[in-house]
């Protein structure tokens, strides 16, 4: 009986270790897996590294470089800007109300745009916090660091539309209507983005 007694209670312990186990790990790992990315990018040679290693060549010295604030409420343009950055492993929401160091790379290597490409880099504290590339064209594009990243405005509103082949071949009617609705999303996308640069990138 004594015995018996004795092993109930390591089995007894041993489950309530295991349990304590469990507990530990649930709310332990989490915080560890939800730890943001974190990328040095106080030097030159650090943020240049950091474009680098995404396949772009850029130049040696940044084409822009200034001071700008993370707004403290996000506006729909910033929340739709920030939903990009969160695809790409960042979150600008910890940094509202933050000044931050805005540096501006040309890409010189970035194949089937004829206008200039620049990749943005946001650096707080020496640490890479957020960033866009994004083309200088009418009808450009801004995505996260790779050319696979998440588009800005991909699951809103703000997508680009794009006209299909079939569509402008379906009839002389039809290719008429489609090319001036095409006008009329080439003007709005531009419109959004130079919208889009100025709320994101406010100029002095």
């Amino acid at each position: 009986m004594v015995l018996s007694l004795k092993a109930n209670k390591k089995r007894i312990l041993a489950v309530i270790i295991l349990i304590a186990l469990v507990i530990v790990g649930i709310t332990v790992l989490p915080k560890i897996t939800e730890e943001p990315v974190k990328y040095e990018g106080g030097t030159a040679s650090e943020r240049i590294s950091f474009l680098e290693s995404f396949g772009y060549t850029v130049s040696e010295d940044p084409v822009d470089v200034r001071t700008v604030t993370i707004p403290k409420e996000f506006s729909e343009i910033y929340t739709e800007y920030n939903k990009m950055q969160k695809a790409q492993g960042f979150d600008l929401l910890p940094y509202r109300g933050k000044e931050v160091k805005q540096y501006v790379y040309l890409i010189t290597n970035y194949s089937g745009v004829e206008a200039e490409v620049h990749a943005t880099m946001l650096v707080y504290q020496n640490i890479i916090i957020g960033g866009d590339v994004s083309s200088a064209e009418i009808n450009g594009f801004m995505h996260g660091f790779g050319k696979d990243s998440a588009h800005f405005g991909s699951e809103g509103k703000y997508e680009a539309k794009v006209e299909t082949e079939k569509d402008v071949l379906d009839n002389e009617k039809s290719e008429i209507t489609e090319t001036e609705s095409s006008l009329d999303e080439t003007k709005e996308t531009a419109e959004i983005l130079n919208e889009v640069s100025e709320d994101i990138y406010p100029t002095d």
